[in-house]
This record gives C-alpha cells, sequence and structure tokens, in this order.
C-alpha cells in the first residue's frame, strides 16, 4: 500500500507541475495577446483611416468633387 501511496504522489505532483507550466504559458499568451490587441488599436488602426482619407481625397481630386474640410 505504501508504494501505491508513493506512485500516486508522485503522478499528483507531475499532474501539478504541469498544470502550473500550462497556467503560466496561458497566462503568457494572453498578455501578448492584449499587448498585440493595444498596438493593433493605437497604431495600426489610425494608420489605416489615414490611408483611407488620403484614398478618399485623391479620388475627390481626380473626380472633381468638393473636398470636406474637418
Amino acid at each position: 500500500m505504501n508504494e501505491v501511496e508513493k506512485d500516486f504522489m508522485k503522478m499528483n505532483d507531475r499532474i501539478k507541475e504541469t498544470r502550473d507550466a500550462m497556467k503560466s504559458s496561458y497566462m503568457e499568451l494572453i498578455a501578448e495577446t492584449q499587448a498585440n490587441t493595444n498596438r493593433l488599436c493605437k497604431t495600426t488602426i489610425p494608420e489605416l483611416i489615414q490611408s483611407v482619407d488620403k484614398a478618399i481625397d485623391a479620388l475627390k481630386v481626380r473626380y472633381g468633387t468638393a473636398s470636406s474640410s474637418s
């Protein structure tokens, strides 16, 4: 019986270690995802908006429509 308890404790410890490693990996993934999302919202989206605005202005000039001033 003592041998079974030792095996159980070893297995239980391995499960805990694996769980802790998975939790740590998950937390790193979430942090990285949040950082990337933050960067996307702060830089990429405004850059895209600026690019679209320039393209719209170029089309307005090309087709001679009045440009709206902001």
